[in-house]
Order: C-alpha cells, then structure tokens, then sequence
C-alpha cells in the first residue's frame, strides 16, 4: 500500500543545502527488487521509460524512514481517445443492426401468410410446405391439426361442411401470421424512430468521455530503510492515471513486465502502462462501450 507524506518531507535529492540525503541514496545505490542486476536509480533512469523523476524522504506513522520515488510515464490520452472510438464505433454497428436478426423472420411470415391465403385442402397444404400441425404453427387448436388431415368435427359431413372447416382453420393460420406481421411492422417502425436518437446519444456520451481521458499516468515506488540503514525493502510500487489533477485509477506494477517496459520501454505510453500493470485496453474499451450502451438504452427508453 503507497504511504501518504506525514506532513513534512524530510529531503529531495538536496537536504536543506547541505548535501545529497544519505538515505535516498542507499535507496538509489541499492540492487533493484525487481531486477537486482540494476540499481533502483539504473532502473528508473531512462527517460524514455519515464520523466521528471524525483526522489524524496519521510517518516511514515511507524517513525520508518521512507523513501518514495515518483516520474511521468507520460500521457496516454491519445490512446484513450482510439479505444473509445473503437467503441463507438462498435455501438453504432449495434444500433444500425438492431432488427436485423428480425428480417428473414418479418419477410418468412409474409410468404407464409401468403401460403396461407391460397390453400385450399391438405394436399395443397403440404405442397405448399406449410406443416399440418396448425396447432404449433398457427396457435390454433390441437382439434384444428386433425381437421387439417381430413377429419371433421361433425358426424357425416358434406363436402361443403368440410371445406368450410378447413378454410376457417386456414383462417385462424392467417389471423396469427397477420398480426405477426403487423406486429413486426410497428416494431420496424419504433426501431426507426429509436435510431436517431440512439445515435446522437452516444455521440455526446463519446465526446463527453473524450474531454475526460486520462492525460498523465504517474509511477511511485516505496522503500523502507532499516534503523541501521542496512537494508533497503520495497513496500509499493503502482500507478496513478490522472484525469488533469484527479486520480481515476491506481494499479500495482507487475513485476517482470516493469523490468522489461524499464529497460526496454515502448514508444506508446498507454502500451507501456499496460503492460507493467498487466492491464487490457480490451477491458477498457469494453469499459467505455458498456458507458456508451447505457447511454443509447437511456435514449431508447425515453422515447
């Protein structure tokens, strides 16, 4: 856990003008916990790793003496902006689509009613590939299934009364795909009027997460120093990812990615911070798609 400053800080590198701080450099000179093939200040000393590093000294409430070093990773908002691009990008194919899987479905209800309308006995009926089992298909009754194979209700019926019997069956198959339709129609419709709105929606939910990405990501590593100042322990070592002057996210580094991104640093600051923190621009690009979502729902369901 990162150690906030008692009140005073004790010493930077220059202690009052009188010298380097003795402390921060056994601290310095000291073999890395994470590399000890390098020193603490070998590994925090290239610039293109990280920026503007300080060091400085202090008591924590434990009366240990505490060495903290903190430098600029630089800033990731250029990075930030992209992934939220990705996701609007991939909220807008979602909206666009909405429906689609609806299609085939609207347009085969249409012909099926058509079938429907034009067939006269079962024979046609299974000519026409419509099942008999009216029952399931058109949520007719399980007594219209036999009516369809032939049977009627009535003892001894004519011709006239059979035929009668199947056409108000084929009826009930017509009232059902009609208002299947009618009921695919009006949601066409209310998808129609939902879209624009949806749209702008994640425009301005995209432009208002744009203004807000962090624009600098602050490393800071602890040590503790024993009494005798033999020994140099460290206690953290994290990230601060910063909105102007506001924390909006802290992780602990991991540590053989840090080695790796301290000596051999990337050229892209959110690819760097990444990777030392084991984070996943997937996560957050889903992260800024699921904001974009809620914000296109919001809109749906307030029209």
């Amino acid at each position: 856990m990162k150690i906030k400053l008692l009140a005073v800080v004790l010493s930077g590198l220059v202690l009052g003008g009188c010298g380097t701080d003795k402390n921060i450099e056994t601290v310095q000179n000291a073999p890395s916990d994470i590399d000890s093939s390098y020193s603490n200040l070998q590994m925090l000393s290239n610039e293109n790793f990280c920026t503007d590093l300080d060091w400085q000294s202090f008591k924590d409430t434990n009366q240990r003496m505490t060495i903290e070093a903190t430098c600029n990773l630089g800033n990731p908002s250029e990075s930030y902006q992209q992934l939220i691009s990705n996701a609007k990008v991939r909220i807008d194919k979602l909206i666009k689509n909405i429906g689609k899987d609806d299609i085939n479905r609207y347009n085969n209800d249409i012909a099926t009613l058509e079938k429907y309308k034009t067939v006269r006995n079962a024979k046609e009926l299974r000519d026409a590939g419509l099942g008999i089992e009216v029952s399931t298909y058109c949520k007719a009754d399980s007594a219209d299934d036999l009516v369809v194979m032939g049977m009627s209700r009535l003892n001894n019926p004519t011709p006239e009364q059979r035929q009668a019997e199947f056409d108000g069956v084929m009826k009930k198959c017509i009232d059902h795909f009609t208002a299947e339709v009618n009921a695919q129609k009006a949601k066409f419709a209310k998808i129609k009027s939902d879209q624009p709105l949806m749209y702008k929606a994640v425009d301005v939910a995209a432009e208002n997460a744009d203004k807000a990405v962090p624009n600098k990501i602050i490393l800071t590593m602890q040590w503790s120093i024993n009494p005798s100042g033999t020994e140099v322990s460290l206690n953290y070592a994290g990230t601060d990812t910063y909105y102007d002057d506001v924390v909006v996210d802290e992780k602990p580094i991991q540590r053989y990615p840090f080695a790796d991104q301290a000596i051999n640093p990337s050229n892209n600051v959110f690819t760097k911070w990444a990777k030392i923190t084991s984070s996943s621009s997937k996560a957050i690009e889903n992260e800024y798609l699921n904001r974009l979502t809620k914000a296109a729902i919001a809109a749906k369901e307030a029209n």
